[in-house]
């Protein structure tokens, strides 16, 4: 009991004149060590409901004193430690206004969070959960430091992802990986029209597998670029690049049977894989917001990747079933026709809602 409080202490003693520069905004820090685990984190005042009385989205000193039992309770029930031995919330509070650097006497919009979380066995399975996020997009994402001696665990939460694994094992963050690099390509609408765009033109089985694997490769060499390298956009032209992919993948396809020319297998590949270079790039944007384990940087991509080609496989087998469906439907004899049809109006649709994103997206650089 005697160190926990020590150690509090000595956070605090430079705690009211460091203010904003004893943590970044939506950032934190838990610390374990021996049988506690010592937190710092910076909260939005906004994600403290009835705090804020005259609405100015920040808490002058008078609100802290006037809520502070309210604030307290709300930083209690949205940080919590989970256990074998059941849920733990913070102890030993403490909450300080973090206002501007160069106005220290000025209402702040973030407020300091310091406790501990006391431990029962050390080496139990733990999960954090912070559900303290707040109104505006930049502070629905936190970016929490967790040590343990040599160990060091970079955790990001969203309101879609509120609680992590404390040290999970190379097992674990492989299979949650898998499951979010899955779920990233079945709501990314852009990787999916691509990927669609890329089944048009050739739905055998063994095609199919090859510009999969084709488009898994160029994504997971700028994942690894990203990952080890530091190599990254911005967003600002990932994102109109990768519609440009969509229009020119189309375009390519709508071109080549119009010249009533099949594109050569392996140029069609390589062009594939150049898209998915650009891709990855988008992908690497998504994987750096839900947070690379730094811990197990090799599983984390290796499942961010399998997950990206089980959904891409699921997405093609559901896309074969259905035209195999519909030409069960459709006599022999117009069987070519309409599926010349419909792969062409397919593809000038997807020209049409890529061109559509390309605008939007470079409009956004305004």
């Amino acid at each position: 009991m005697r160190r926990w409080i020590v150690l509090l202490c000595l956070c605090c003693a430079g705690f009211t004149a460091a203010h904003a520069h004893l943590m970044p905004a939506q950032r934190g820090t838990l610390n374990f060590v021996g049988d506690g685990g010592f937190m710092v984190l910076s909260a939005p005042v906004s994600a403290l409901s009835g705090t804020d009385e005259d609405g100015d989205g920040a808490l002058s000193s008078g609100e802290l004193q006037a809520h502070r039992a309210t604030i307290l309770a709300a930083i209690q029930a949205n940080i919590r430690l989970v256990s074998e031995q059941g849920s733990q919330p913070l102890q030993g509070l403490m909450v300080s206004l973090s206002p501007p650097d160069d106005s220290p006497t000025a209402p702040a919009s973030y407020v300091m969070v310091m406790g501990r979380f006391a431990l029962a066995r050390e080496d139990s399975a733990m999960r954090l959960e912070l559900g303290l996020f707040g109104r505006s997009e930049a502070e629905q994402t936190y970016q929490v430091t967790l040590t343990r001696g040599a160990q060091k665990q970079v955790a990001v939460f969203t309101p879609d992802r509120p609680s992590r694994a404390v040290f999970p094992s190379a097992w674990a963050v492989l299979l949650d990986y898998t499951v979010l690099g899955a779920e990233h390509i079945v709501t990314g609408l852009d990787h999916i029209l691509f990927l669609l765009v890329v089944l048009a033109a050739g739905l055998g089985a063994r095609q199919v597998v090859m510009a999969l694997t084709c488009f898994t490769l160029g994504h997971a060499v700028t994942l690894a670029a990203s990952a080890w390298g530091g190599w990254s956009l911005s967003p600002f032209i990932v994102e109109p690049a990768i519609a440009a992919t969509i229009v020119g993948m189309a375009a390519f396809d709508l071109y080549a049977r119009r010249q009533s020319q099949r594109a050569q297998p392996w140029g069609r590949l390589a062009l594939v894989f150049g898209c998915a270079l650009i891709h990855g790039l988008g992908l690497a944007s998504a994987l750096t917001e839900l947070g690379l384990d730094t811990a197990n940087r090799l599983p984390s991509l290796l499942g961010f990747n399998l997950g990206i080609e089980l959904a891409q496989l699921a997405v093609a087998l559901l896309v074969m079933a259905v035209l195999h469906g519909v030409r069960r439907l459709v006599k022999a004899s117009a069987q070519a026709t309409a599926t010349g049809v419909a792969t062409r109006m397919a593809t000038l649709g997807a020209i049409v809602v890529g061109t559509v994103w390309f605008v939007e997206r470079v409009a956004g650089l305004a």
